[in-house]
């Protein structure tokens, strides 16, 4: 992971699922991108103690509530690609902003901490007692910040290891219990994580890529999150390095695997046949699927519909029949990648 970028690889096997067991112009700023809809925080279910103590007393906000606090109405936008002022959520409840880390002393950064929950369940941490664990926020700009907000990242605060509980978290029941859509564009799955970037739509607000990472190992996982403004080139920043990611050493690429391609290919046309027939009748959409296959088969530890001029809904339908497949282990015992279209 480089800067909250998504870097995939090739790896030996998949997990399932999503959650494993992530003053300078303010007014010029505020007058130029302005705020989203305000979150509608809710009281944690359990009273407990809280660290950091600076949140002893806010409010909880559910995480889908909170992501779909990040996705601006479309009536207050011209362009899905326009961020955020740094002035976002400055008021917010549930967030304690650090007043040293605010735009005043560091021009591409904001840091706070923040309650959440998912679904009534917290991140802990023991200390004194088993308390509940606030959540980093941090608001980032790599170019002018004059120009606003890029990236707003978040995940429970040092999550991991076994003095912390539920530090990795179901995401998609989350942000459906909101009405967001998530479509997803990427995702790499292996023995110590995840890393999956999607879509998500509501029909009254600008569409918003969100990204996650899982990362761990024997000693647990921890996951961090990120939102960005949609556009071709940050979707190929968290996607796009699959093609040239260095696998890892006991996994062998080779170029000579052309009868696995033909029979992954062919096995995939087979499954999409229906699909195909049905996406012939509405000319002018498609969609081109990139995997990667393990030498074992089974299932795909890295797929990409990230490429431009692909139609959602298809993609959407295409991922839900190939996820369905059981792929036969490789003949040349290589990872193979491959290709497959559907619609025109």
């Amino acid at each position: 992971m480089r800067g909250g970028k998504l870097c995939i690889g090739i790896f030996l096997s998949c997990l399932l699922g999503t959650g494993i067991p992530l003053g300078i112009g303010l007014k010029v700023l505020s007058d130029r991108l302005p705020e989203s809809s305000a979150v509608a925080p809710t009281p944690p279910a359990k009273v407990a103690p809280v660290y950091p103590a600076v949140l002893t007393g806010r409010p909880s906000v559910e995480l889908g509530d909170f992501i779909l606090s990040t996705m601006p109405d479309k009536e207050k936008r011209s362009s899905r690609e326009d961020g955020w002022a740094w002035v976002w959520q400055s008021e917010a409840q549930h967030i304690a902003w650090s007043a040293e880390l605010g735009p005043s002393a560091n021009a591409t950064e904001r840091v706070g901490v923040m309650r959440i929950h998912v679904l009534d369940e917290i991140a802990t941490e023991l200390r004194e007692t088993n308390q509940e664990l606030g959540w980093d926020i941090t608001l980032s700009a790599s170019g002018n910040p004059k120009f606003g907000v890029e990236k707003i990242e978040f995940s429970p605060h040092d999550c991991f290891g076994i003095w912390n509980g539920a530090c990795t978290f179901e995401t998609l029941p989350s942000l459906a219990k909101v009405g967001i859509t998530a479509h997803l564009q990427c995702i790499q799955r292996s023995v110590s994580g995840e890393n999956a970037t999607y879509l998500i739509h509501r029909d009254d607000k600008e569409d918003r890529l969100l990204s996650w990472e899982v990362t761990g190992g024997s000693g647990g996982y921890s996951q961090n999150w990120w939102v960005e403004p949609y556009s071709v080139e940050a979707l190929s920043a968290d996607c796009g390095e699959q093609d040239n990611s260095p696998l890892p050493e006991d996994i062998e690429m080779s170029s000579s695997n052309q009868p696995d391609i033909e029979r992954y290919q062919a096995m995939a046309n087979e499954a999409l046949k229906a699909l195909s027939a049905r996406a012939a009748e509405t000319k002018g959409k498609h969609c081109t699927v990139r995997l990667v296959m393990d030498r074992w088969g089974a299932s795909l530890p890295v797929i990409d519909v990230s490429r431009a001029g692909n139609d959602v809904p298809l993609c959407d339908d295409v991922l839900k029949v190939l996820e369905k497949e059981q792929w036969p282990e490789s003949l040349s015992q290589t990872a193979t990648v491959f290709e497959v279209t559907v619609g025109t």
